[in-house]
């Protein structure tokens, strides 16, 4: 399984034009706790996750499915257990 590695936090300056804010609001807002950043030394940096969380453009998320059932003689209760569960999650995800 290939390992997706996150792109490096964005200098504030960087962050506030993809946002289209100047970079006074963008920094008044870390204080205000509506951003959030991490600080390396003296600096804030905004992780791409959250330039896209005020974006409104969330990535997909996982959603695991778990089905079970007591014995292997009751495969089929299991079948349609996790039937029922792609269902559910595909209804969840459309809408």
């Amino acid at each position: 399984m290939k390992k997706m590695l996150e792109p490096a936090p964005m200098r504030v300056g960087v962050a506030a034009h993809k946002l289209g804010l100047h970079p006074f609001t963008v920094r008044r807002w870390i204080k205000q706790g509506k951003i959030n950043a991490l600080r390396v030394g003296n600096e804030a940096r905004i992780p791409a996750a959250e330039i896209a969380r005020l974006m409104g453009k969330l990535p997909k998320s996982v959603v695991v499915l778990y089905g079970r059932v007591s014995g292997y003689d009751q495969q089929d209760d299991l079948q349609s257990q996790m039937e029922a569960l792609r269902t559910w999650a595909k209804q969840e995800r459309s809408g």
